[in-house]
């Protein structure tokens, strides 16, 4: 845990996102208010608020940057698994259109 002087909020959302990691965050503070502003900024897969390590099974999991690709658990773990496709075609060529999506 590292615990740092600051002038600013913005002085901290920056030095936090201004490392090559990003799985975990945590704020201690009162104002809640300027938690969730402060989490919000931060560039990081979980950010914890006035606790710390406290994970659910249904909370996705994985962090940004050199933490992580993807996550793990809850419905976001399905993209892991799928692929997206895009198909593009003219407007105007509607010939054999409806015999394809039999």
């Amino acid at each position: 845990m590292q615990i740092s002087i600051f002038d600013t909020y913005e002085e901290v959302i920056k030095r936090a996102n201004d490392t090559e990691y990003g799985l975990g965050a945590g704020v201690v503070t009162r104002d809640i208010a300027k938690a969730f502003w402060i989490a919000k900024n931060i560039r990081s897969g979980t950010v914890w608020i006035n606790q710390y390590d406290n994970l659910d099974a249904l909370a996705p999991f994985g962090g940004y940057r050199q933490s992580g690709w993807g996550r793990e658990k809850g419905e976001e773990c399905i993209e892991n698994y799928l692929e997206t496709k895009f198909i593009s075609f003219p407007y105007n060529d509607f010939k054999g259109f409806k015999k394809a999506l039999l």
